[in-house]
């Protein structure tokens, strides 16, 4: 029963916060608008954009997430791309061949696009289309960022650039919710020690947004001291013995010595999780903390009760809505959750 509570509370939490975290605001309509990106350039956007070109894989996901799809007509093509629908129909703008991140500067001329917005791991290529190009088109170039905060504050700047304010407010109101609720769910259970190991054997440090994912979820990473990307240090992990081991699932999940002699390997306790959502800096990154969380605290998260949040329909909604100030959507849901938490209360007691 202290579960059932627990849960219906933490839901409650995630709505409550949702109204409290951000105001709702409307979409952009100060056009021509000139705004700051990422690197301190000021971008001068005349009108709504068309036809947008993004340069990582990143940017695509969000432009997903706020029902932007339509108006991408190139982006990276390929597996990190291939869970947003109709990915394969845009444009290719990475060269399949040499330099994983180098830009077809060639195809993106081709496409006169409205706009290009890219960055985070491929911020140098995007910038480098401002000198290689010398086009008439705004390009909106993104830093690679640290932390959640940082992750939701892109968002809502793609979405003043092109003109989803709205939808990039609800997207980082829902992010900041879950986040604040997990950490207050599972801030008295004890906290496991976690490895976060890539292909290629390598680790997140603590200047890391992954970092940020797994402290998030109610977890340590023993690779904290790191400050950036490094080598996983064998002895570190005999020293730390982690509890859990979490892998990307495009990974291969690691043998041998010292792996197999960790409580985590002992314990079948090794996670994978969808590569896209913990390595991609996008509002997927939520999905990536609620699983590591209910991995993490099964005592405290009943997955039976508690579960993650359905996928987000990344089609675009043909409908727009007309509200100048619209309802943010978690309120009609509290009456419903007063209900229940009164109802687990009367059967308690009863």
């Amino acid at each position: 029963m202290k579960q059932h509570i627990l849960i219906l509370g933490v839901l409650l939490a995630v709505l409550l916060l949702g109204i409290a975290a951000h105001p709702v605001t409307a979409d952009n309509d100060g056009y021509p608008a000139q705004i700051e990106d990422g690197t301190g350039e000021n971008v001068t956007i005349e009108e709504p954009p068309e036809e947008i070109v993004v340069t990582d894989y990143a940017t695509a996901q969000i432009m997903w997430e706020l029902g932007a799809e339509d108006l991408v007509v190139g982006m990276p093509v390929g597996d990190p791309s291939s869970y947003l629908d109709g990915y394969d129909e845009r444009e290719d703008v990475l060269d399949d061949e040499g330099d994983t991140f180098m830009l077809k500067e060639e195809a993106i001329v081709e496409l006169d696009p409205d706009l290009i917005i890219g960055g985070n791991v491929n911020k140098d290529g995007t910038e480098n289309l401002r000198d290689d190009l010398g086009l008439d088109i705004p390009i909106f170039v993104l830093e690679s960022q640290g932390s959640i905060d940082g992750i939701m504050d892109e968002i809502e700047m793609i979405g003043t650039v092109i003109d989803k304010n709205e939808k990039a407010s609800q997207t980082t109101v829902e992010m900041e919710s879950w986040i604040s609720s997990i950490d207050e769910a599972t801030a008295s259970h004890e906290h496991p020690d976690v490895l976060y190991r890539m292909e290629g054997g390598f680790s997140a440090g603590s200047a890391t947004f992954t970092h940020e994912l797994i402290e998030s979820a109610g977890a340590n990473n023993i690779f904290s001291d790191n400050e950036l990307w490094g080598d996983v240090n064998d002895e570190l992990i005999v020293d730390e013995n982690p509890e859990w081991i979490v892998v990307p699932d495009d990974a291969t999940i690691p043998e041998g010595d010292p792996y197999e002699k960790t409580t985590a390997y002992q314990e079948g306790q090794i996670l994978e999780i969808n590569s896209n959502y913990i390595n991609q800096e996008g509002p997927k990154v939520v999905d990536a903390v609620i699983s590591m969380a209910m991995a993490f605290h099964s005592d405290a998260l009943d997955t039976g009760e508690i579960v993650e949040p359905p996928e987000q329909d990344t089609e675009a909604s043909d409908e727009e809505d007309d509200s100048p100030i619209p309802l943010n959507p978690v309120v009609p849901v509290i009456g419903l959750l007063l209900g229940l938490s009164l109802l687990v209360f009367r059967n308690k007691t009863s």
